[in-house]
């Protein structure tokens, strides 16, 4: 113990000098140590890269191993950051699934991450393509399920929608419109919304009763409405003036997206060709087919029910019928077939099957194609209308479009016999080889409905 208080302060300070000296040897001696055991060296390319690297945040280097970084807003995280793997351009499904052709210059492999520059060509390129009308056809023929899928465009609030133009020219008094050029100038006139050199048709087209037009097309009803006298006990079907007719029906087109239209009475493609090449239009065909074996059975149930739509039905199965209906199916496929130029990016083909099993794929894949946004009035629609009918009036009439798609798909099963669907398989072969249409090789298979002879198809069918 320290007697007194300056002994103390001078023990202190003496301990104190010889801890500063302990840890100034100790420094020096290990300096000395690491000075000749690791010599300094310059460093090179190589070591300065590496400590660039290491100063690095960690986002940048999750960046260049080949990670998206995306900032998702949120309302319960707003700065939430999501890490995802670069994930290699894909082939647009489009092209396998859902007619089209496989672009060969697409590939899967992972490109170098570099920044991008816009091209001034390919801006012009995209100005170009919406300068351009927007206009779709479904083809196909009577009892292939046309009519559910024309309102899948005829439901989007912004299409003008055309229901069976062609039959305007059939049955016109004026029988000079019924030629394959006046069917050329009216779709041309219909796509482009150019209704003064087809005047005389559209007004036999909205004014006769025959064809229901105001039923079956929105955009048209909605535009006739205004200019009918809801006083009178007959307010009329179109009343539009005759000096402001082709001025109100080219405004009322332009107003929206696209123009669709849906036929069956057209045999032959290659029509479309010139529409195709139009420097006016972006058009695009939509060709839908169906099992040979439910369109005549629904054929045949119109002739029991005594629906008359047309005078060529037969009351049962006929072997001239049934090759005009898959001839039709593959000679129209064929210009696909062959790669032709004109429908590149223009064509898609659908089986009505898949439309009924999956609705709302096909829609998206339709409005893909076209390039133009979904609706959710398309979806509410679809919704509706792929589940049973529940009124009776709606499931007994045939021109609906309540339907539960998996009985509509089946329901030729129960309506014709094996007799019957062997003589259409033995005229089919070709066209149910080529879309995959299952063969039936006995009664028993026929009648069991639990057993589904439709599958979806492979990505690479067509």
């Amino acid at each position: 113990m320290c007697r007194t208080m300056h002994m103390c302060r001078k023990l202190l300070l003496l301990n104190l000098r010889k801890i500063l000296l302990l840890v100034l040897f100790v420094g020096t001696s290990t300096y000395t140590y690491l000075a000749f055991t690791f010599p300094y060296e310059e460093p090179n390319d190589g070591k300065m890269l590496r400590m660039l690297q290491d100063v690095r945040s960690p986002l940048e280097k999750l960046e260049d191993a080949g990670y998206n970084l995306e900032r998702l807003q949120d309302q319960e995280s707003p700065s939430k950051l999501v890490i995802r793997p670069e994930q290699p351009e894909e082939i647009d499904p489009l092209e396998f699934i859902f007619g089209g052709f496989e672009d060969k210059s697409v590939t899967t492999t992972p490109q170098p991450r570099t920044k991008k520059k816009a091209a001034p060509l390919a801006v012009s390129k995209q100005t170009e393509v919406a300068t351009k009308r927007t206009a779709v056809i479904v083809m196909t023929q009577m009892r292939s399920g046309s009519t559910f899928v024309g309102e899948i465009f005829n439901q989007h609030p912004d299409a003008f929608y055309f229901f069976e133009p062609i039959w305007a020219l059939e049955y016109n008094k004026n029988k000079a419109y019924n030629s394959t050029a006046w069917q050329l100038k009216l779709l041309e006139g219909l796509s482009k919304c150019k209704f003064e050199p087809i005047r005389d048709i559209m007004q036999f087209y909205l004014t006769t009763k025959e064809l229901g037009v105001m039923k079956t097309c929105r955009a048209i009803d909605s535009m006739c409405d205004r200019y009918r006298n809801k006083t009178r006990k007959w307010p009329g079907r179109c009343p539009i003036p005759d000096d402001k007719f082709t001025e109100v029906l080219q405004t009322n087109c332009l107003k929206n997206k696209f123009t669709a239209i849906k036929t069956i009475r057209l045999n032959d493609i290659t029509l479309f060709k010139p529409l195709t090449e139009d420097e006016e239009l972006n058009f695009k065909i939509v060709q839908l087919v169906r099992d040979p074996r439910a369109i005549i059975a629904s054929r045949l149930a119109l002739v029991k029910n005594n629906v008359s739509v047309t005078n060529h039905l037969h009351n049962d199965v006929d072997r001239s019928e049934v090759r005009t209906v898959c001839d039709w199916m593959t000679t129209n496929m064929q210009p696909y077939r062959d790669q032709s130029e004109w429908l590149r990016k223009r064509y898609a083909l659908v089986r009505y099957e898949d439309v009924g099993l999956d609705p709302m794929t096909t829609m998206a894949r339709f409005y893909k194609l076209i390039n133009i946004p979904m609706s959710r009035d398309v979806s509410k629609w679809l919704g509706s209308h792929t589940k049973k009918a529940k009124r009776m009036k709606d499931r007994k009439d045939p021109f609906g479009t309540k339907k539960d798609p998996e009985k509509t798909a089946n329901e030729w099963r129960t309506r014709l016999s094996f007799k019957q669907v062997q003589i259409i398989q033995s005229e089919c072969k070709e066209a149910m080889t080529l879309f995959h249409y299952k063969f039936v090789e006995s009664h028993e298979e026929l009648k069991n409905i639990d057993v589904s002879l439709y599958q979806k198809r492979p990505p690479q069918l067509f």
